[in-house]
């Protein structure tokens, strides 16, 4: 067996829809010094057969890990734990890579010495491929300029999406021992965040990045998710990142405090977006003694210390100014004017 350079974790649930195009475009690689690592979290469906399937048919080893269900968060550092490789990457498994994506990553890393190398991320949609490239130049960044780089896209800015680097794993390769040193912290399933809680303080570790223009990493738009449904637990998914967030951040001394009060305004904001999706959310009264209790909690009171992020949405604005000054009143009312007219 060749000298394995990337292990490439795939988290597995009820994946089975898409589940043979992502292990396929993965040992179609055209670099083969690489693993897979499939973590079965628990699959309802076919998802384990599937995997069962590729052991062995290929040059590229592929190891199954089986866990009863815990989420992807704890499939992925299981996976990452066992991986043998220098590098780690991830790959959902909905979706696929391109044939060259891991042979330019790891070349690219390898000329510079890089800690990481991150490429662009295509939208698949209907059919239809878009490619996003970034603003951020391309290249190589270590001391001042990755100082720069860490200062300003590591930031959260939702106005100017294209000026930051995006939280997903899933477009990077990342050293092992960056990737175990914050997986260590996360002992819990996470349902929201769970990438940027461990690729941006990655990122501020690095000594050397290189980022590269093309978009390797196929994302598939499932729209038939979960994402116009009403998600009962985001409050509490939110706090919990916001722990294990604060307790990363307190371990290593990072004090992003800017970064970290604008990335939980956004997950506030989701939260009360997610509030407009509940039909029994027409009632005022409800409505309101819900975003009381909701409030009160260490999330709230530390995102809106400082000053506000700024989206292209007014509405999103409307509504984060009515958080930072806890408008229940106006929050409720807004919340209840868009459930009926949406309903």
């Amino acid at each position: 067996m060749s000298e394995i350079k990337i292990s490439i974790v795939v988290p597995v649930y009820n994946a089975e829809r898409n589940l043979h195009n992502c292990i396929r475009s993965l040992l179609g690689q055209t670099y083969r010094k690489i693993e897979v690592i499939l973590v079965d979290d628990g699959s309802k469906d076919d998802s384990l057969m599937i995997c069962k399937q590729y052991e062995g048919v290929s040059d590229i080893p592929v190891r199954i890990i089986q866990q009863e269900n815990c989420g992807s968060s704890l499939a992925r550092k299981k996976g990452a734990l066992s991986a043998a490789g220098e590098y780690i990457g991830f790959v959902d498994a909905d979706d696929y890579v391109e044939n060259n994506m891991y042979e330019h990553m790891i070349s690219k890393a390898e000329e510079c010495g890089a800690d990481i190398a991150v490429c662009g991320i295509s939208y698949l949609r209907d059919g239809k491929i878009t490619q996003l490239y970034s603003k951020i130049e391309s290249g190589v960044y270590c001391s001042d300029r990755l100082q720069q780089l860490k200062e300003t896209a590591c930031m959260d800015g939702r106005q100017s999406p294209n000026m930051v680097i995006a939280p997903s794993l899933c477009n990077k390769i990342i050293k092992k021992e960056f990737v175990i040193k914050h997986m260590e912290d996360i002992e819990d399933r996470l349902s929201m965040g769970d990438d940027w809680v461990i690729s941006y303080p990655c990122l501020w570790d690095a000594k050397t990045i290189v980022l590269i223009d093309e978009c390797y990493y196929v994302y598939r738009y499932n729209t038939d998710g979960i994402t116009k449904s009403y998600n009962h637990h985001m409050w509490k998914d939110i706090r919990k990142l916001f722990s294990v967030s604060m307790q990363i951040n307190e371990k290593y001394g990072y004090q992003k405090d800017r970064y970290y009060r604008l990335y939980f305004q956004y997950m506030l904001l989701l939260c009360i977006i997610n509030e407009t999706r509940l039909q029994e959310n027409s009632n005022f009264f409800s409505i309101r003694k819900k975003l009381i209790q909701e409030f009160n909690c260490a999330v709230c009171e530390y995102s809106f210390r400082g000053t506000l992020a700024k989206f292209s949405s007014a509405q999103s604005n409307i509504i984060l100014t009515l958080m930072k000054y806890r408008a229940f009143s106006a929050l409720a009312l807004l919340i209840k004017v868009i459930v009926r007219r949406t309903g």
